[in-house]
């Protein structure tokens, strides 16, 4: 029997389908609690900059930095009219 702790409960498996979906449910249900959008400012800039280079470095090996110009001036490219920036 599979034994899950989600948010400090403790979630035991019955049988493997519905111990899969209840713990799908409750980890949905945590992350959506921590999920908090918001636009993107100087605030945030620096720290959205690593993290996506982090992204690229571990999926792709390098970073070329010539390629993501944008990077350097999310707030500015990314605060238009009809734009959003997404980071999760």
């Amino acid at each position: 029997m599979k034994t899950t702790t989600v948010n400090g409960k403790t979630i035991n498996g019955g049988m493997p389908g519905v111990c899969d979906k209840k713990l799908a449910a409750a980890q949905l249900k945590m992350i959506k609690s921590d999920l908090k959008i918001v636009q993107i400012s100087k605030d945030h800039e620096t720290a959205a900059k690593e993290l996506i280079l982090n992204g690229f470095q571990e999926r792709f090996g390098f970073i070329d930095h010539s390629l993501n110009s944008d990077l350097n001036y999310l707030t500015e490219t990314y605060n238009g009219e009809g734009t959003i920036f997404w980071l999760v």
